[in-house]
């Protein structure tokens, strides 16, 4: 995630996913920490359709990439690449 607007997009795609509770978008390091009862491949799902790669890193945190350059992982973590 390079800027803002990404947060919100990438915030806003997967605060929809059910069972997610809370979402909070790290735009320097890439990563979205989630809090919730929700099932990951549907948040990935969700970031892919709002054209985000992600990978997972560690249960609850999912990262975007919305265009930033990779960052190494921190564990506990997702972290997206670039397309």
């Amino acid at each position: 995630m390079s800027c803002r607007h990404c947060v919100r997009q990438v915030t806003a795609c997967v605060r929809d996913v059910p069972g997610v509770e809370t979402v909070e978008a790290d735009r320097v390091t890439g990563q979205v920490r989630l809090r919730g009862r929700f099932a990951l491949p549907d948040v990935l799902s969700a970031l892919a359709r709002a054209g985000n790669e992600a990978r997972v890193v560690d249960s609850g945190v999912v990262a975007t990439s919305g265009g930033a350059a990779p960052t190494p992982p921190t564990p506990p973590s997702l972290e997206e690449d670039e397309r």
